[in-house]
């Protein structure tokens, strides 16, 4: 999520999406034959500003058993997110593949794909843009922000 006038953007949150769970890993790995392989901040995706932009995020599956389908429709994979009043912008997001057995190919924003053991996808998704002219931005706030490990977006 892009930043504020008065403060930060949320890390690692979807805002105009539907249908986008936080599932908690267990859940997921408990319930269906997929591994999660990375769940985390993705680095250097907050636009720069006074107020620094959202972190993106980056998550992994891997299927381990049967065949699954699995469908992306996302957003901002080809036009960064916009920054605000001078804010920088927020870093593209983008889906890859890895696949085991198959030719690998990058994946739009929007398709589906059959998964078969050994296959995974890692999903990172876009950062916010940043508000506000990065100058401005408060020494305390980037200290916690290299504390945090979360860098703008170049």
């Amino acid at each position: 999520m892009g930043a504020r006038p008065n403060a930060d953007g949320i890390d690692a949150i979807h805002v105009h999406m539907t249908n986008t769970l936080n599932t908690p890993i267990e859940a997921i790995e408990r319930t269906m034959p997929m591994l999660i392989t990375a769940y985390e901040f993705a680095e250097a995706s907050a636009g720069d500003g006074r107020f620094r932009g959202g972190s993106g995020l980056v998550r992994g599956f891997q299927l381990r058993a049967g065949t699954a389908t699995a469908s992306l429709l996302a957003e901002r994979h080809a036009v960064r997110p916009r920054g605000a009043e001078g804010g920088g912008d927020g870093a593209c997001g983008g889906p890859r593949p890895n696949r085991r057995r198959r030719y690998r190919r990058p994946l739009p924003a929007k398709t589906s794909v059959v998964l078969v053991p050994g296959d995974a996808i890692l999903v990172r998704t876009a950062g916010g843009g940043g508000y506000g002219p990065p100058v401005e931005r408060e020494p305390a706030a980037r200290e916690r922000d290299a504390a945090d490990g979360i860098a703008t977006a170049p």
